[in-house]
């Protein structure tokens, strides 16, 4: 975590299943400061190559665009911890089972 460490993200207000939307409103500000917000929202991030040659020209793609398979994984890894940090333990079983950030997002949102 660039920004937070994992200590102090522990010793906030956890959710419980009450105040969903200021529990939602500060989980939208840690994931936005860490650039992982697309991976709540669902986005799809499209998977290119890496720079080329060709015809001894190097053809460099928008930086947006280049993004390994790996390091999609480790962000929404890094996204699903900082979620999974803020729950407190009882809400965690229901989302144990989801591989996306996007998924375990839709799991919590019956709470609205």
């Amino acid at each position: 975590m660039s920004q937070f460490k994992v200590f102090d993200l522990c010793n906030n207000k956890r959710f419980d299943a009450t105040y969903f939307h200021v529990w939602k409103y500060k989980i939208k500000l840690v994931l936005k400061s860490e650039k992982l917000l697309k991976f709540v929202e669902g986005l799809k991030i499209e998977l290119v190559s890496p720079p080329t040659t060709l015809g001894g020209t190097i053809h460099h793609l928008p930086p947006t665009k280049l993004r390994s398979k790996e390091k999609i994984q480790q962000n929404n890894t890094h996204a699903l911890t900082i979620i999974a940090i803020f729950l407190d333990n009882s809400q965690v079983f229901p989302i144990n089972s989801c591989n996306t950030t996007k998924e375990t997002w839709n799991e919590l949102l019956p709470f609205v």
